[in-house]
């Protein structure tokens, strides 16, 4: 479900909306890309041993350029406007830079 929202948002809703769909909600659908339950388990695994997964924080890095990436991407297309994906990439790089911070723990 997560691939089918950021991929092809439209084509998911098309048959519920039943007309045109407002493209900013294709956005937002996009941005959210079915992410919101892995990203829990991922901070919560995180919270219980930070230095101890180390793959989480790989998987919560990637998952993180991606979704600013997708922003991007549905800014370039119109999918909706550069104000709403300034909503969503400081929350993203925030995240990444919590990585960074674990990641200078962990070498240290």
């Amino acid at each position: 479900m997560g691939a089918g929202l950021a991929l092809i948002p439209y084509k998911l809703i098309e048959g519920f909306a039943g007309n045109n769909v407002n493209p900013t909600m294709i956005g937002i659908l996009r941005g959210a890309g079915g992410s919101i339950i892995p990203y829990s388990l991922l901070y919560l695994i995180l919270a219980v041993k930070p230095f101890g997964k180390k793959w989480a924080l790989y998987v919560i890095a990637f998952a993180n350029c991606l979704a600013i990436i997708f922003d991007i991407i549905s800014v370039v297309i119109n999918e909706y406007t550069f104000q709403y994906a300034l909503i969503d990439i400081p929350a993203e790089l925030i995240s990444l830079t919590g990585v960074v911070l674990i990641w200078n723990q962990a070498n240290n």
